[in-house]
């Protein structure tokens, strides 16, 4: 999988030079030119980014439609991630996928909800504690 950071200048100037270098016909890449890759046992279907173990970094949560495992990278704040750390599920994942906010009053940890299939229609699950230890 490979993360890479976009050009915030390509989509809205940010500075005088910005617009200026537009004007002029020389637009910004959109994307930046260094990128995070790294290894996961699974193809990723979904993606989600939040605060996941409460240290105020960009985490990811990674699944694959049909799997049972979801997989929590710890983000370092430095554009790096820990290695993945398995949570299993309490069945497969559905095709409507993941979601990540900041749902409920919990100020430390963003919310991650995940479609699950199951004997049920829907399932709810509460976790209160991190879903990653990095």
């Amino acid at each position: 999988m490979c993360c890479i950071a976009g050009n915030l200048d390509a989509f809205a100037p940010q500075s005088d030079e910005s617009f200026r270098a537009i004007e002029e016909g020389h637009f910004p890449a959109p994307f930046l030119n260094e990128a995070v890759v790294f290894n996961i046992p699974i193809r990723p279907d979904f993606v989600a980014a939040g605060n996941f173990n409460g240290k105020n970094y960009l985490d990811l949560a990674i699944a694959s439609k049909g799997g049972t495992v979801l997989y929590v990278l710890a983000g370092d704040g430095k554009g790096s991630f820990g290695k993945p750390q398995v949570v299993n599920l309490p069945g497969p994942v559905r095709g409507n996928g993941t979601a990540s906010g900041e749902l409920g009053t919990s100020k430390k940890f963003s919310s991650l909800i995940v479609g699950i299939s199951g004997r049920r229609e829907a399932r709810r699950s509460w976790c209160s504690q991190p879903l990653s230890k990095g």
